[in-house]
């Protein structure tokens, strides 16, 4: 909780793939500079919650534009505006009522 920015790296080549660091980032209120690939689950995720920043993480050029958005929103106090509806809809606990939720309409559990 002592950091400014929460960084994640996400390889190339593991696309599709969520990262349950990316979900624990969430939950904070720090903003998360994710080097990934853009097009992928966790730049839309990021997108969609309004929570940090996507850069490529082999294009320097983008790297240093992200990084500078982080800065600044550090050296200007300022919070990062989240949609905290969408981030809860993404918690351990939400995603883990609805797969109860599906596995009781599907008569799995008892």
């Amino acid at each position: 909780m002592e950091t400014d920015v929460l960084v994640m790296v996400h390889p190339l080549g593991r696309k599709g793939v969520y990262s349950g660091k990316l979900f624990d980032y969430l939950a904070t209120n720090k903003p998360i500079l994710a080097l990934c690939d853009t097009d992928d689950v966790i730049a839309e995720l990021l997108k969609y919650t309004g929570a940090g920043f996507v850069a490529c993480e082999s294009d320097i050029g983008d790297i240093k534009r992200a990084i500078i958005k982080c800065y600044l929103l550090w050296k200007n106090k300022e919070v990062l505006p989240r949609n905290w509806d969408r981030i809860s809809k993404n918690s351990r606990r939400s995603q883990t009522q609805i797969l109860i939720d599906y596995l009781s309409a599907q008569n799995i559990l008892m």
